[in-house]
């Protein structure tokens, strides 16, 4: 078949294949850590948390941490890690309950929290976080919500008025080829979310050619959720991977440095 007469995929077909690549913790853990690459892509996200929190917060203060999308836990053990702050209390939220199940057991302690729920519901309802937060983190889960609800979730993050740090992947331009060639070429799962005229159509920044965006990884624009955010939030730093000097539009992925307005 020709690229020209591939199909495009389905919001649902999407849906379908993620659940498929992801039926379980372990599967996801597995993919996670395929190989050197995949793991050394994926830690970067916390380099920059760390960088983050440098720039908002007094080195060796005491900090209160509310995490948006905590997966399996994985921001917990670094912040738990760093040497410029003592992390004091810590909630995680997330709509997956095998994610919260795992993490509620690898940390019992009374001071970290997992709720199992959607952001958007809590964000909708006003729901009250048990402490006041000094930052707030969302490490590639903005990507998994739907845009529609995204202006009302950034509206009530800066009710609470304080710094936000957002990581998602990079899903247009030249970085969405390199990803899904790589992807394909070392046998990882993350091209398979696409056909390979999408993935050029996206190269190409034409997301009129590629399904709408649902909650999967393609046709997510991140320059779409910049300006949400900058409607809230003073955006002090963009940051790249895998260091900063990279251009934005080769970047693995882009991470949102904010200050409420």
């Amino acid at each position: 078949m020709s690229l020209k007469n591939q199909p495009v995929k389905t919001q649902q077909e999407t849906e379908n294949l993620q659940q498929s690549l992801y039926p379980n913790l372990d599967t996801y853990l597995t993919w996670q850590n395929y190989n050197h690459i995949t793991q050394y892509l994926h830690s970067i996200r916390y380099r920059h948390v760390r960088k983050f929190l440098q720039s908002v917060i007094p080195l060796h203060s005491k900090i209160n941490i509310f995490e948006i999308g905590c997966g399996y836990g994985k921001s917990l053990d670094a912040l738990k890690q760093y040497s410029d702050f003592t992390l004091e209390s810590y909630m995680g939220i997330d709509i997956d309950d095998q994610f919260i199940s795992f993490c509620q057991k690898k940390h019992p302690e009374k001071d970290y929290q997992f709720l199992n729920a959607n952001i958007c519901h809590y964000a909708k309802n006003n729901m009250h976080i048990p402490f006041t937060p000094t930052a707030i983190i969302a490490l590639e889960c903005f990507e998994h919500i739907n845009e529609y609800e995204i202006p009302e979730l950034i509206n009530w993050i800066a009710s609470l008025q304080c710094p936000l740090f957002i990581s998602v992947p990079n899903e247009v331009g030249p970085a969405i080829l390199l990803k899904n060639v790589g992807s394909y070429l070392m046998g990882y799962v993350r091209h398979q979310e696409y056909t390979w005229l999408e993935t050029l159509y996206a190269t190409a920044y034409k997301l009129e050619h590629v399904e709408p965006h649902g909650t999967g990884h393609k046709g997510f624009d991140w320059h779409w959720l910049a300006a949400v955010i900058n409607q809230k939030f003073n955006i002090f730093k963009i940051g790249t991977s895998p260091w900063d000097f990279i251009p934005r539009f080769v970047s693995p992925s882009i991470y949102f440095y904010c200050k409420p307005r």
